[in-house]
Formats: structure tokens, C-alpha cells, sequence
């Protein structure tokens, strides 16, 4: 049996030590925060404290947590079982981990890491205005939106695995991507307010599509980019699966400058 299950487990227990922990933290902190009746710091963090629960970022935090007690589980089996010969696990078990990291866990984590720290350092107001510095200290900060990372990169660095199906892991991620657009915007019609106040700094303009359009293709980036990891770490080869989204691609930005190129040369001819 490899050395790599029990790092796994390491990597599971401190994980949902570290949420679980932060979690309840902020929540003492939304019950104790000081702030004035009527004003913008207590407008912020009544929504923060209402609607907690519609942030991208705590569904991310969920995300880990669920899937360190997952993956505890299914470590916890093999452990169990490794005197039983080619003992393999339940199926269910074994594709729920799969599709449940590589679909949803690393590329969220990977976006709310981007997103939050690139918008932070740009213009903190668009993502984390500064009367929730009341709730959320820096320490609580960095765990939420920084040690996500660290946690997931440790999951591809002692778990070697080969895809089954890209198109399954990538759908799986277009549906949790759509359901919390549904909610953000749902959100807003209920309440009249953005839970990232970006979007009403774009509302009407294109770059409120736009936006949209960036977080999906960074989603399909660093769905990518665990697997290129993964390959230079454990040596595991899975080019050919993952070349539709190369090809397809590049066919069509090869079609496009073409096409471009002949009407172009033909307007050129005719003046």
C-alpha cells in the first residue's frame, strides 16, 4: 500500500479542522461585531451575516469540507480492507470523489484564490469593502480565500489519478457554475443588492457579460491545469483525452483568422 493514503488523511483531518474552526469563528464574529445602527458597516454586514450562505466563497469552504470527510471515508476503507486481496472500493464511492474534486472542489478553489486576491489588490471595494474587516479578520481571510489552494494542490500532489471522463467532470462543473449564477442573480431581483459589488459596478455595460464570460473560461483553465500537475508529478499521461479543448480551439481560431484573411485580400483587390 503506498505511503501517499495517510498524507491523504493528514490533508483531510487539518482541512476540516481549519473550516470548521474558521466557520464558527466568523460566526462569533457577525453575532459580536460593533457597528453603528444605520449606517454602510451595518448595512454590509447584515447582508454578509443574511445571506452568508450565497457567497461563492462559503460554497467553496463547503466543497473541502464534504470532500475531506469523502475523501477520509474512502482512505478509511482501503486501510480497513488492505488485507483483502485487489479489494477495490464501491463505485459510487470511488466516481463520486473523482467527479466531486476534480469537477468542483479544484477548479472553485482555484477561483475564488484568482478572483478575490487579483480584485483585492486592484480595488478592494469591488470584492471585500473594509467594514468587513469587522467580521472577517486577516487570519480568517487567508484561510477562506488563500489556504484553499495549498489544500487542494496537497490532494493532486498525494493522489495519482487518470480521468474517465472529461466531458462528466466538465459538465458537473457547468452545472454548479450555473447554479450559483442563478443564485446571484436570484439574489439580487430578491433582495435588490449584488453580493459582489463588481457586478453593480459593471451592471449595463458589456463588461457585466464579459465577467461572466472570464470566470467560465478561467473554470476550464484550472480544470486543466490539475491535470497537467498531475501528470508532471506522478507521470500520469492523459494528453489524449484532454486534447478536445486544444483542438477544438485551435480549429476554430485557425477557421476565423482564415476566413478573416480572404475577405480581407478580397476587399483589398477590389479597391
Amino acid at each position: 500500500m503506498s505511503y501517499q493514503i495517510y498524507f491523504r488523511l493528514l490533508g483531510y483531518v487539518l482541512s476540516i479542522a481549519m473550516h470548521i474552526s474558521n466557520l464558527l469563528y466568523i460566526q462569533y464574529a457577525i453575532l459580536s461585531a460593533n457597528v453603528s445602527e444605520g449606517s454602510m458597516e451595518n448595512f454590509g454586514t447584515g447582508t454578509f451575516k443574511n445571506m452568508e450562505y450565497r457567497y461563492f466563497t462559503t460554497w467553496t469552504a463547503g466543497l473541502q469540507i464534504g470532500y475531506a470527510a469523502l475523501g477520509t471515508l474512502c482512505d478509511l476503507l482501503v486501510l480497513l480492507n488492505r488485507h483483502k486481496e485487489n479489494y477495490r472500493l464501491p463505485k459510487y464511492l470511488g466516481s463520486s470523489r473523482e467527479i466531486i474534486f476534480a469537477g468542483l472542489v479544484w477548479p472553485s478553489s482555484w477561483v475564488v484564490f484568482t478572483v478575490f486576491w487579483t480584485l483585492l489588490h486592484y480595488d478592494r471595494s469591488l470584492i471585500f469593502p473594509a467594514y468587513l474587516d469587522k467580521i472577517i479578520t486577516r487570519l480568517s481571510n487567508h484561510v477562506i480565500h488563500t489556504m484553499i489552494v495549498p489544500v487542494v494542490v496537497w490532494e493532486v500532489m498525494f493522489w495519482p489519478r487518470k480521468p474517465k471522463s472529461h466531458y462528466r467532470n466538465i459538465a458537473q462543473l457547468a452545472i454548479h457554475m450555473l447554479a450559483y449564477i442563478f443564485v446571484l442573480h436570484f439574489t439580487y431581483h430578491e433582495h435588490g443588492v449584488w453580493l459582489y459589488p463588481i457586478f453593480k459596478a459593471v451592471q449595463g455595460t458589456i463588461h457585466f457579460y464579459l465577467l461572466h464570460f472570464y470566470v467560465a473560461a478561467m473554470c476550464l483553465m484550472f480544470y486543466r491545469l490539475q491535470w497537467w500537475l498531475n501528470s508532471v508529478i506522478h507521470g500520469v499521461e492523459d494528453v489524449e483525452k484532454i486534447r478536445f479543448i486544444d483542438s477544438a480551439v485551435g480549429r476554430f481560431s485557425y477557421r476565423k483568422w482564415f476566413t478573416w484573411a480572404m475577405l480581407h485580400e478580397r476587399s483589398q483587390s477590389r479597391i
